[in-house]
Parts: structure tokens; C-alpha cells; sequence
């Protein structure tokens, strides 16, 4: 069932007016509110419109009500930030991924270089920052021999 943006608000209004009229506790009308408008979101304008619905109803303490239980705002607030969340958890995810993958082929490389990696250069290595790891990838074209890892390991700590 497809609504028009004013029918959408007429609806959302609708139901804060049932919501409020109900005698639930604060937090439950909060859950009950939430799951309506995140099946049925308001979009920024459908929110304005809505809040300016809300704040010709009378008496003062059902528009009260009614804004407490179906603020839009909040509601869109939370959509957002959740949404915020979402992109910088993947975000944060992707940044680990290449960092777990540089560290894994950097490792593979030094392995074929010169053998067995003590545990303390790997850990050590696992702990080098991306643009570290990055200087490493490109020295370890200069490296000879194990030494030249050492040294290049003492003369960059971990960040």
C-alpha cells in the first residue's frame, strides 16, 4: 500500500494520538514507537510536517504526550546514528582487513627471504602501523639477510 507523504503523516499521527492515549510506561510507548517508525520511517520533511501536526493538537498535555512517544526527531536521530555506526563499523573493518592482510603477506614474504620468523619479529611486525608496514614492504626489497630485518625493526618501533 503506497501513501502520499501527507497521508504518511496523517498515519503517524494517528498513531501517536493511539499511542498516547494508551497507559503504558514511558519506555514501553519508546519501544512500541520505535518498531512502528522503523518499519514505517519518516523522512526529514515528513518529520517537520509531522511535528508541526503535533504541535496544533490541544490540550497541551496530549501534544506533550504525543511528542514524547513519537518525537521524529529522535527517531530519526537514532536511524542516522545508527546508520553513522554502521559505515564507520565497516569502515573500521575494511582499514583492519588491509591491515590484517598486509601483515599476513609481508610475513609470507620474509618467510621465503630468510626462513622461520622468530615469534617476537612476527609479533613485533603484527604491531607495525599501515604506513609502517608499508616502509617495511619496501625495505625488505633491500634486505640480504635477517640482520637487515632486525635492524629495520629496531629503528621503527611500533606506533
Amino acid at each position: 500500500m503506497r501513501l502520499d507523504d501527507r497521508d504518511r503523516v496523517r498515519q503517524a499521527l494517528r498513531f501517536g494520538l493511539s499511542l498516547a492515549s494508551l497507559d503504558l510506561p514511558a519506555e514501553e510507548r519508546e519501544i512500541v514507537s520505535g518498531f512502528y517508525f522503523s518499519y514505517r520511517p519518516l523522512s526529514d520533511k515528513e518529520a517537520l510536517q509531522m511535528e508541526e501536526e503535533t504541535a496544533k493538537l490541544n490540550p497541551r498535555e496530549l501534544r506533550e504526550r504525543v511528542m514524547e512517544a513519537t518525537n521524529p526527531w529522535i527517531l530519526i536521530g537514532r536511524h542516522h546514528g545508527r546508520e553513522e555506526g554502521r559505515q564507520e563499523g565497516r569502515q573500521e573493518g575494511r582499514q583492519e582487513g588491509l591491515h590484517d592482510g598486509a601483515v599476513e603477506t609481508l610475513l609470507r614474504l620474509l618467510r621465503r627471504r630468510f626462513g622461520i620468523l622468530g615469534a617476537e619479529q612476527q609479533s613485533r611486525i603484527r604491531s607495525l602501523s599501515s604506513p609502517q608496514l608499508d616502509e617495511l614492504a619496501e625495505a625488505l626489497l633491500d634486505f640480504h639477510c635477517p640482520d637487515d630485518l632486525a635492524a629495520w625493526l629496531d629503528r621503527h618501533p611500533a606506533a
